[in-house]
Order: C-alpha cells, then sequence, then structure tokens
C-alpha cells in the first residue's frame, strides 16, 4: 500500500471526482484502512493538499487501520473508522482518542458475518455495545453489510441466508431507534468523563522516577481521568493540550492522574507550564488520599486577550512515604 507515485494516486483521485456532482457530496475520503508507514503519511497528506487546491470546499477525511489513533502530522479535516470486535472500553476511548482532536468522526460498525456471526462473543454483543458509545458521544455512523459469497450490500439487503437475517433485522432495527431519537438529546452527559488507568511506577538506579507528559500523542486519554472532555482539544502537532470554555458544556476541565508503586515513594513534585487567555484560572494540586488535595498553586487569569505564560510546581515533600499519589 502507497508503494506507487504520488502523481499515480493523483491521476486516479481526480479521475472518480471529475465524474462526480461534489455539490452532493458531504466529504471524501482516501479509501479505507490506510496507514502512515511505509510512505502512507506522505502520500495521503499529498493527495489531501492536491484535494484541498483542485477542490476548494470539499472536506477530506482520513480513515486509518486499526489500531491507530489519530496522527498528529497527518493532514485530515474528519476521521473515518473501523475497529471490529472490540468491547466497549476499548472502543470508547478510540472514539476520544479521535473526538479530541476536534474533528469530525464517523464510525463504522459491523453487521456482516464475515467478521463475526450474529450469536457469537464478537456479533451482535459487541456492535450493540459499540453503538450505544457513539449514541453517546453523538458520533454518527454507517454499517458494513455483505453476504459471504459475493461481498456485497445488495445480496445482503435481500438474502434469507441464516448468517445474514439476524444481522439485517437488527441493523435496520438500529437505524429506526437513531432517527426516532431526538437531536437536541446528544451527547449524553456521560460523554463528559472517563476514567483513567492507574499508573505503576518504580525507581530508576538513583531511584527517581519521572512521568512527562507532553502531549505529543493521544496517550492522556488512557493515562488520565478526565471530566469535561468536550472542553479538550489535543494539538498534536504543536504538542499541547487546549482547553476551551464551550458554550453549554461543564465549566471546569480536571485531568487527574493516579500513580502507584510497590515501594515507599518519598520527595514528590509535580510541575505544569502552559499559556493561559481570559479570565479562567489555571490549578496544580497533589494529593495522597485521592479526595483531599492540601499541595496547590493557581495561575489566576485576567482580563486581557494577551496570552500569558505560566509555571506551576507544587510539592508532597513533607508527606510520609506513600505507596501512591495523585496528580491533578
Amino acid at each position: 500500500k502507497h508503494s506507487r507515485p504520488l502523481a499515480e494516486y493523483i491521476a486516479n483521485t481526480d479521475a472518480v471526482l471529475d465524474a462526480i456532482d461534489l455539490h452532493d457530496v458531504y466529504a471524501v475520503f482516501l479509501s479505507e484502512e490506510n496507514v502512515t508507514w511505509n510512505n502512507g503519511l506522505a502520500i495521503l497528506n499529498g493527495l489531501y493538499e492536491h484535494i484541498k487546491k483542485r477542490y476548494p470546499g470539499v472536506p477530506v477525511y482520513q480513515w486509518l487501520t486499526a489500531p491507530a489513533g489519530p496522527h498528529a502530522k497527518l493532514r485530515a479535516d474528519g476521521w473515518v473508522y473501523d475497529f471490529y470486535g472490540r468491547r466497549r472500553d476499548e472502543f470508547r476511548r478510540k472514539v476520544m482518542e479521535y473526538l479530541a482532536t476536534g474533528k469530525p468522526l464517523v464510525m463504522c460498525l459491523n453487521a456482516s458475518p464475515d467478521v463475526a456471526r450474529f450469536e457469537s462473543p464478537g456479533g451482535r454483543t459487541v456492535s450493540e455495545e459499540q453503538l450505544d458509545v457513539c449514541r453517546e458521544f453523538n458520533v454518527p455512523v454507517f454499517f458494513y453489510c455483505v453476504d459471504l459469497k459475493w461481498g456485497s450490500p445488495g445480496v445482503w439487503l435481500h438474502s434469507d441466508a441464516p448468517e445474514i437475517v439476524p444481522w439485517r433485522r437488527w441493523t435496520l432495527g438500529a437505524v429506526d431507534r437513531m432517527h426516532a431519537t431526538a437531536s437536541g438529546t446528544l451527547p449524553l452527559p456521560s460523554s463528559q468523563c472517563s476514567a483513567g488507568r492507574t499508573i505503576e511506577i518504580a525507581g530508576d538506579d538513583a531511584n527517581r522516577y519521572k512521568y512527562d507528559e507532553p502531549f505529543a500523542t493521544s496517550r492522556f486519554i488512557y493515562d488520565a481521568t478526565i471530566r469535561g472532555f468536550w472542553n479538550v482539544q489535543w494539538g498534536g502537532l504543536g504538542e499541547k493540550l487546549i482547553i476551551t470554555r464551550r458554550a453549554g458544556q461543564m465549566p471546569a476541565v480536571e485531568l487527574v492522574y493516579h500513580f502507584v508503586s510497590e515501594f515507599p515513594i518519598r520527595d514528590i513534585r509535580a510541575r505544569l507550564s502552559g499559556q493561559t487567555m481570559g479570565t479562567a484560572p489555571v490549578t496544580l494540586a497533589l494529593s495522597v488520599t485521592g479526595n483531599k488535595w492540601p499541595w496547590q498553586q493557581t495561575a489566576r487569569g485576567a482580563e486581557t486577550t494577551a496570552r500569558r505564560d505560566f509555571q506551576l510546581t507544587v510539592s508532597a515533600g513533607e508527606a510520609s512515604p506513600v505507596r501512591e499519589f495523585w496528580v491533578r
């Protein structure tokens, strides 16, 4: 994949798009399940730039192959993705990874027996869980629905094959339920929050441990407990996390990291640097209980549109040796 010259891909793409009335097209995507390695990043970015120049106003979505998350250097106006067979928690975090870029996401869900039989552990149960997550975050979906012999959606739609009928009934029922959902009820409030993992730590040869989060990747989606997700935007190319108070969303954002160790931990310190703009304050806090935050430092906001650098540092050096602590 992506082994041919860029000019060849451009010529093939133009042949398709020139034959289409683009007034009827919401967006285009550059084939399915692409990769950014093996020259993929250069090809996908080259096609993106060509389409945006030749067909102004046409959004270009990118579709990467699972389990890849959004690539910080991949140019895209939105995303298409499939994550067949993945259960709710793993699927939900992947959806959050892509939504954190601030760009729209469209998910492809399985409804075909060639991926999993309807009654199998990876069948209806998994697709139902994935559909529930998409509903929670108000993410549009479409379905992979083909028959086993021809790979045809048309055959799938009319077939009486026992491996297809239950998938079709479930899919058409799901579509009816989606169309009956009032548009103003989504996303659900639960989409504002996610639970992070517990980060196990141990000292190096000098008995020190350092955790650094430059926001160069979307790792924070997995590591941090997040409250106020819809106010978060990951700017991977600039290695930054952007917090914006959006109308109708939670008034504050929290990222909480939980660290544990098999060995006593002493001299705990945390540092946060960034820029503020406007009146909203930024607070860095440490806890050894998870519910009381005795060590805090705040960068106060101001009535100005100018960006102001800040650096916050807190220390729990006077705390007794502990085996876990939290940074918020």
